[in-house]
């Protein structure tokens, strides 16, 4: 380490001490080498005595108020001597090390004081910034005179926090501190007053690339201790955030508390004794952590080349598959930075960028290999409690809804879910500013929604089919210490659908496309909202199939947009959005997301704002399409919904036959407003399931009165609904009522034609015939048929569910002279020969069924295919038209607009990333009629004509 005494080179006096900061440079206190009162350099030849070394230095610079001077070496240090990096990473009682030349025991080579940071911010009377330190070897009476200049090092390795300048002098004894306490610079105030300076915690890419080929190379020459030095150099750059005091001693394993991590490290993990020794220490040392309530330790086993991955699950270290390889040729810093921090979860304020979130939390990052190893092992343990299987078997239900025979009911993907919605709930706590870390805060009441509760904040977070986690032992736990990982992000920057970059993350691309889930990237959904919504804050806009929420998130920063440039974007604003804007999806996992994205289209400080009214989140657990659904739940204008709770009464028609079915009723005025029936919901079935089984039913008279119910009649219905929820909960069928009541309800109300919405936006399902379940093609077919969109013979399986789906939306829930965008198949263009097209149906813009008469004008559509790259597997279209009042359906055959060009992937805005894309109008298209001559020839010979085949040419 090249810490030496400082002399004078033309007298050979010694004026304190130096270190090295570089093979060049070197600091030392001003005042050993000037008059720090005015500032003027006294010695300007000066000379570092190392240990076995001299150099010969001049001043470089000098700043006479931080009472600081960096010298110039006459050469480089020589091999052997170290020099040591500075570092602001310093806290309150952290021990101290400062080597140096006290003149009262000259006759020593090399001698150090010690003891503690006492503050870090402290100040001189003229306004310098100073360090206080608590000196041991001043408290026990030896002079300080020559330790001037010498180095506060902290942590392992040892690295400079600041440069001692001065004690003030006792007044019986003035060789003496007084109060054994010694002042430093800062090494911050250095680093400010010299930023080039190298520092532990500044990530030098230099300097950071040759540690880490270092580190890479398994060089024979190094010991364990060595790759363990580098290995904690390496821990400490400045973009880990990981304190330099938690690195502990120069032995052992590294621990680091606000990683949660342990390292152990090994100089070649080759050897096989290495291995298994190390294995050992780290099982030991992982399992002295075992008890921590809300901390999950990750295990990494290291030789500097191969960086492994551990837990702990169950008493037996397990390896999670994240394993790091380091080159030590061309070597990617940013990368090993970015494996490090994924596993190690100690960033700060990380900005949400799709890119950063891939990196950081998707499939391939260790973040995403730690959490799913161990929430898979928690599931393998408890999958056969009842509670976790029914709601496995729920989830499985509506899944084969939402994607046919495609769904596969596996374990992994049921984890991936989970584990989606539960990183979902914590960023819905995070963007309305609760902290999911406290202490306070159960796993519990983060799933179950407590917290939005109290903050009159509904249909956010409920019970729901993924809280099963919390109910298994160890699942608490995984829950608390995810919420640590995930608010390392700062969502409150966010101006894209993250979730929906969350979702593509984790769940691999193949199982998307497999589940017919294609996400709208946010350039076209934002189009899309622009072209359709015309009047913000008039029109209510409705996504029946919203997915992670990408157009909701548009369309809600639409209307936002509008109220404030109308003056009224106050925090009434929060409400008054969500009476216009609404989602359904059958997707549970895409329903979660699409909340949360509610969330961060309103913004943190609107939903942070005190003056902001009670609300709920308009997005709704819904089956769209109805399959083959024709009944209401309303009659006598009220809401009645069957006391059944399975699967089919979110996808199929109630039942209203069998007299012994219990019913929930809610009176029609309650439920039109969204905010006062969720409250309600929640609140009776709250009340209902605290009480003890077989208790008295409780009175409602002071939720009535607080909820302004004064109704006579409404009370008394209110009241029998209550009741049947007080039976249930006694026969311990109360499972998740309020999710399910809610969720139910909305879709229905909706329906009625007073109530019908004015915009209707998405991307359909375009889930193929031939991948849907039995019932779902008797359905789709006997719909299909009575709404003039079925095609039989060959085209019968080429079918999909988009046409049908955006027909049955319009049918149920536009009003007439209200618009609709929907991005659909490129096929749906009418181009030059369709004789049998799949979709002619569609284009005719007919679809009226029995129950009622439903036509569209369509309008000009957009041609997408020549959009590079492709953002669909198959080339896409946008359809646009308005829904008429009368059997004067204009089809779709206008010429459409063209975009092509290629998008920029990484612009920030929408101009940004179509500044590639130019719009025109594309080439006159055909109708469906076909050439007269179709079917009179056929390849091969014909009334004694040779068939001509064109030859290629190579």
């Amino acid at each position: 380490m090249a810490v030496g005494r400082l002399l004078d080179a033309a007298t050979g006096d010694e004026r304190g001490t130096v270190f090295a900061v570089t093979d060049r440079l070197a600091l030392t206190a001003f005042h050993c080498i000037g008059d720090r009162e005015t500032g003027e350099i006294a010695f300007s030849r000066l000379r570092c005595v190392w240990t076995g070394h001299v150099s010969d230095a001049t001043v470089d610079e000098g700043d006479h108020h931080l009472d600081i001077a960096l010298l110039r070496l006459g050469r480089a240090l020589p091999e052997g001597l170290e020099p040591i990096q500075l570092t602001r990473d310093a806290v309150e009682h952290t021990p101290f090390v400062a080597p140096g030349r006290p003149a009262a025991v000259r006759a020593m080579p090399g001698f150090a004081v010690s003891g503690e940071i006492t503050w870090v911010s402290g100040e001189l009377p003229d306004g310098a910034p100073v360090m206080q330190l608590a000196c041991r070897e001043s408290a026990a009476a030896l002079p300080l005179a020559g330790v001037s200049g010498a180095p506060v090092l902290i942590g392992q390795p040892a690295c400079a926090a600041g440069v001692v300048r001065f004690n003030v002098p006792r007044v019986d004894q003035p060789e003496l501190a007084a109060g054994a306490a010694v002042f430093a610079t800062p090494a911050t105030e250095v680093l400010r007053r010299w930023p080039s300076l190298p520092s532990a915690d500044g990530d030098d890419p230099t300097t950071l690339l040759a540690l880490v080929r270092r580190l890479a190379t398994r060089d024979a020459d190094r010991t364990d201790a060595h790759v363990r030095d580098d290995v904690t150099r390496l821990l400490r750059a400045s973009s880990l955030g990981l304190p330099a005091h938690e690195f502990g001693g120069a032995k052992g394993p590294i621990e680091t508390a606000t990683g949660t991590a342990v390292f152990v490290v090994r100089r070649d993990l080759r050897d096989d004794a290495a291995e298994n020794a190390a294995r050992r220490q780290l099982a030991k040392s992982l399992a002295a952590h075992d008890d921590e309530p809300e901390r999950r330790w990750v295990g990494v086993m290291t030789d500097g080349f191969e960086w492994r991955v551990y837990r702990r699950l169950g008493g037996k270290l397990h390896t999670v598959q994240a394993t790091m390889e380091v080159g030590s040729g061309k070597t990617d810093v940013d990368k090993v930075l970015a494996w490090l921090e994924s596993v190690l979860a100690s960033g700060n304020e990380v900005e949400p960028t799709p890119t950063e979130i891939v990196r950081r939390l998707g499939a391939g990052s260790p973040s995403y290999a730690i959490d799913s190893t161990e929430l898979r092992a928690i599931y393998a343990r408890h999958r056969n409690m009842p509670e976790v299987r029914v709601k496995r078997a729920l989830w499985a239900k509506l899944l084969t809804t939402a994607s046919g025979t495609h769904f596969s009911d596996d374990d992994a993907l049921f984890i991936d879910h989970t584990l989606l919605v539960l990183m979902a709930e914590v960023i819905g706590h995070a963007v309305v500013g609760f902290d999911p870390m406290d202490p306070a805060l159960t796993a519990a009441a983060i799933t179950s929604g407590e917290l939005f509760t109290q903050a009159q904040i509904g249909g956010v977070i409920e019970a729901d089919f993924f809280d099963w986690v919390v109910e298994v032992p160890g699942g608490s736990r995984f829950v608390k210490d995810l919420a640590r990982r995930l608010t390392r992000f700062s969502w409150h920057h966010v101006e894209h659908d993250v979730m929906k970059v969350l979702y593509e993350s984790i769940i691999p691309a193949d199982v998307r496309h497999l589940l017919g889930e294609y996400y709208t990237p946010d350039w076209l959904a934002e189009s899309i909202v622009d072209e359709c919504v015309q009047n913000p804050l008039e029109e209510r806009v409705l996504d029946a199939s919203c997915g992670s929420g990408t157009f909701l998130f548009h369309a809600v920063r639409h209307y936002i947009s509008a109220a404030e440039a109308a003056g009224t974007g106050g925090p009434a604003v929060v409400r008054a959005v969500t009476e216009h804007v609404v989602g359904f999806d059958v997707h549970p996992v895409a329903v979660t997301l699409a909340r949360v994205t509610y969330l961060l289209a309103i913004g943190p400080r609107r939903l942070q704002h005190g003056g902001r009214p009670a609300f709920a989140v308009p997005v709704y657990l819904a089956d769209s399409l109805r399959w083959g659904q024709e009944n209401s739940l309303w009659s006598d204008d009220n809401l009645t919904i069957p006391a059944e709770l399975d699967h089919s009464t979110f996808v199929s028609d109630a039942t209203f036959a069998d007299p012994a079915v219990r019913m929930f009723s809610f009176p029609d005025r309650i439920v039109a407003s969204a905010d006062l029936f969720d409250r309600l919901v929640a609140e009776l079935a709250d009340r209902a399931t605290d009480r003890v089984r077989g208790a008295p039913v409780p009175s409602l008279t002071g939720l009535f009165r607080r909820l302004d119910i004064d109704d006579i009649d409404e009370r008394a219905m209110l009241k029998q609904t209550f009741r049947v929820m007080c039976e249930l909960h006694d026969e311990k069928l109360d499972h998740i009522w309020g999710y399910y009541i809610r969720n139910v309800a909305r879709p229905d109300w909706l329906k009625r034609s007073d109530n019908r919405v004015d915009v209707l936006v998405g991307n359909p399902p375009w889930l193929s015939y031939r991948h849907m379940t039995g019932p779902q093609k008797a359905a789709f077919r006997a719909m299909s048929v009575d709404r003039s969109l079925w095609v039989g013979g060959s085209h019968a399986t080429n079918q999909d569910l988009s046409a049908l789906f955006v027909a049955r939306c319009i049918e149920q829930y536009l009003r007439p002279g209200g618009r609709f965008g929907y991005v659909m198949p490129w096929d749906v263009l009418p181009r030059k020969i369709h004789s049998h097209s799949t979709y002619e149906g569609f284009r005719k813009g007919n679809y009226s069924a029995p129950t009622e008469g439903v036509t569209v004008a369509f309008e000009r559509p957009w041609d997408l295919h020549l959009v590079k790259p492709s953002f669909f597997p198959v080339p896409a279209c946008v359809a646009f038209g308005t829904r008429r009042n009368a059997a004067n359906n204009v089809p779709l055959i206008q010429k459409p607009q063209v975009w092509a060009g290629r998008l920029n992937l990484n612009g920030a805005s929408r101009a940004e990333v179509l500044a590639g894309i130019s719009r025109y109008i594309g080439e006159p298209v055909r109708t469906t009629t076909a050439s007269p001559y179709m079917g009179a020839v056929r390849a091969g010979s014909h009334s004694g004509a040779q068939h001509v085949v064109p030859r290629r040419r190579d």
